[in-house]
């Protein structure tokens, strides 16, 4: 079976500025007061993790980036042609099935969530409430995008990107990943589509903090995982080219942001 022609097509994560961590996790909490709070993990996860001194006091700041439950968030297209915005606004409010949230696209001055297709060839997209730390320009770019491209890459794509939007990471940085990486192989693969070290191990090789991450059991089903080749890998084992969300996304989803249960009708009195 050979490879998918968009099969490496993918995106990098926003990353704040380092002189702006503060200012991030700051923007998180007054957002969400339960993104300063402490995350539940599985305890054998977190053995685990800890064995392989993957969790240790010089973690950082532990600061989710979770909007506010039942969230109205501004979208804003700043520039591209209308028949390809109408299939990004089609697959994003797909999100709005499982999650507590509405995107409300429109000319918005003041817009958490601004989107390009001017920057070719890439896909990004910032994390949650760091998109607040773009005062300016773009908060997602759709760079692969035109008349020629089939409905399932909008779908793949559209999802992901909106996925970091709401504040999910990389399935394959996940900290219940268990993929092995053959980190030269990786670092070469990506040199050739100019990425630096830096940008490599920030999109692929290095795992989220366990303390300040939202994840699940590793989802190989998972719309934010990437189809890598197994030559990337230890064990020549690749990762599947997923389309559309997994049952895990949409249950996870649905616990990140959950739908506030009507209340119960009051007794009738006789």
């Amino acid at each position: 079976m050979t490879e998918p022609q968009n099969a490496l097509k993918i995106c990098v994560i926003l990353k704040p500025p380092a002189n702006k961590n503060n200012e991030a996790v700051s923007i998180a909490i007054k957002e969400r007061a339960d993104n300063a709070g402490p995350l539940e993990l599985e305890a054998d996860a977190l053995e685990n993790m800890t064995a392989r001194n993957e969790v240790g006091p010089e973690m950082a700041v532990m600061v989710r980036k979770l909007w506010r439950n039942g969230r109205r968030l501004r979208v804003r297209f700043l520039d591209g042609e209308p028949a390809i915005q109408a299939k990004v606004v089609r697959w994003a409010k797909e999100w709005e099935k499982y999650a507590n949230i509405t995107f409300d696209f429109g000319d918005h001055l003041e817009a958490e969530i601004r989107i390009t297709f001017l920057d070719k060839d890439k896909a990004y997209s910032a994390v949650g409430t760091d998109a607040l730390l773009f005062n300016t320009g773009a908060t997602m770019n759709f760079g692969w995008f035109d008349q020629d491209t089939e409905e399932s890459e909008f779908e793949r794509t559209v999802m992901h990107e909106f996925g970091h939007a709401l504040g999910c990471i990389h399935e394959h940085q996940s900290p219940s990943s268990g993929i092995c990486w053959n980190e030269q192989a990786v670092l070469e693969h990506f040199r050739r589509s100019d990425w630096d070290e830096e940008t490599t191990r920030h999109n692929v090789l290095d795992k989220e903090n366990p303390l300040n991450t939202n994840f699940t059991e590793f989802d190989p089903n998972s719309i934010m995982l990437y189809p890598f080749p197994g030559e990337l890998t230890c064990d020549g084992r690749g990762t599947p080219f997923n389309t559309t969300l997994s049952e895990t996304d949409k249950n996870f989803m649905r616990q990140m942001y959950p739908r506030v249960a009507a209340p119960a009708p009051e007794p009738v009195m006789g």
